[in-house]
């Protein structure tokens, strides 16, 4: 099959290749090959369990509960090992094999509902990761992610420490927004000399003190718990290219 896709995707890439045509007679495959074609070319993937449940038809208090409680791993999705974007908002999966989507640039995975990061996700080339609303008890990136700039962990109500964060070198955004469980960010955040902006709203429970980098540029800390640092901890004299501080 993949020698066939190969073949045929050569033939798509040319400047002039408008459509394809699969002829045959039935039974000879066309079907699972144009299945398979698709879902090797396919760049991007948008799946939303609450959006789908809001849709006419689904008004069935069964069905509802069905697909929420379900566990999705629909193996055409392990086909796409083309996808850059992924959005796939209160999806359940059990786990993704070793070579899915190594592409993948941006992942939207709102309500992720583990306590941990999936195994075997590629995140080599990951510039942007939003997993708001999710379950995770613990963020630690896998190794040194050179591509990551954006990390959106907004409202993780489980969330209790971040751990090498400086594995992190690009990161321009960090939101942390309603982490309200988190009482532990490693204190190598200071070494994250890209961060422009960092959202602390609402992050109360904050029990370890570290330095802020100096290169942000907008700053919210309203409603965080500032008990145990001293003045020189908060101090803003070196962060001159801060432009926006919410203190509350």
């Amino acid at each position: 099959m993949d020698a066939r896709f190969q073949e045929i995707n050569s033939w798509l890439l040319q400047p002039h290749a408008n459509f394809l045509a699969i002829c045959g007679m039935g039974g000879s495959g066309k079907l699972t090959l144009a299945q398979y074609i698709r879902a090797r070319r396919m760049r991007g993937l948008a799946l939303d369990i609450h959006m789908l449940m809001e849709k006419d038809g689904f008004n069935n208090e069964l069905i509802r509960k069905h697909i929420k409680e379900s566990c999705f791993l629909p193996y055409q999705l392990q086909e796409m090992d083309q996808l850059e974007l992924l959005q796939i908002n209160f999806v359940q999966f059990k786990q993704f094999t070793r070579d899915f989507a190594k592409k993948l640039r941006w992942l939207c995975w709102v309500g992720f509902n583990e306590r941990s990061m999936p195994a075997h996700l590629c995140m080599g080339n990951m510039v942007a990761l939003d997993m708001s609303y999710s379950c995770l008890e613990e963020f630690e990136p896998p190794m040194v992610l050179q591509s990551l700039k954006i990390l959106n962990l907004k409202s993780s109500r489980y969330l209790n420490r971040i751990h090498n964060i400086s594995r992190l070198p690009n990161l321009e955004s960090l939101i942390l927004w309603n982490c309200h469980m988190l009482h532990c960010v490693c204190k190598t955040i200071k070494d994250l000399t890209s961060l422009e902006l960092l959202d602390m709203r609402g992050c109360e429970r904050l029990q370890s003190s570290f330095l802020l980098p100096c290169s942000l540029v907008r700053l919210f800390l309203k409603d965080c718990n500032f008990d145990h640092y001293n003045d020189s901890t908060l101090s803003f004299s070196d962060h001159s290219f801060l432009q926006y501080l919410d203190l509350g």
